[in-house]
């Protein structure tokens, strides 16, 4: 989460990593209030040594905190999205639900995308990261595929060796028996 303020980064991007995860942690836990929050915060950051620069406003942490509530709520959605549509489609939900948030998370590099494009930001590492994310997107939306189609034809198999051991069962040829597997691995 990095907000750039007016060419700057803020106060809790400026934070070390021990502090941003405690300020995380404080903000999840939702018996604290904001103040609560804030003046735990500014006391760890007395505590680091750190300068009363560092300290958090109010209104700082109040966007912070908004900020976060956002996030939070998209990750809050994506889950249910996918939890429904692993509801709706059953036993192949798992490489269907793979696909669908493969989908979503090549929206959300295009919207970045075209965000940093409009702002006039893309920086060159913006673009090496962007484009390393759409790598491993595509990367894992093959290997996606490819288990899907693997599936298929394990199931395929499966199915037309059952079918070529009922058709025997019941006096066909084994012509027929031959030519129904291959109406089903034709369909794979």
């Amino acid at each position: 989460m990095s907000r750039v303020t007016r060419g700057r980064a803020s106060k809790v991007d400026l934070l070390p990593e021990a502090l941003k995860e405690e300020l995380h942690k404080l903000l999840r836990n939702k018996s604290n209030t904001q103040l609560d929050v804030l003046d735990a915060i500014n006391e760890l950051i007395e505590e680091h040594g750190l300068d009363d620069e560092a300290k958090l406003s109010r209104s700082g942490l109040n966007r912070y905190a908004a900020q976060m509530e956002t996030i939070g709520k998209q990750i809050k959605e994506a889950r249910e999205i996918s939890k429904q549509w692993a509801e709706t489609l059953g036993t192949n939900a798992e490489s269907d639900v793979s696909m669908i948030s493969i989908e979503m998370l090549r929206s959300v590099v295009f919207n970045i995308t075209m965000k940093l494009a409009q702002d006039d930001e893309i920086k060159s590492d913006d673009l090496r990261n962007l484009t390393m994310s759409i790598a491993r997107l595509e990367r894992a939306a093959a290997t996606s595929q490819k288990r899907i189609i693997e599936a298929r034809k394990e199931f395929a198999e499966e199915l037309a060796e059952n079918i070529e051991a009922s058709v025997r069962e019941k006096g066909m040829s084994k012509q027929d028996a031959d030519f129904i597997r291959a109406i089903i691995q034709k369909s794979v």
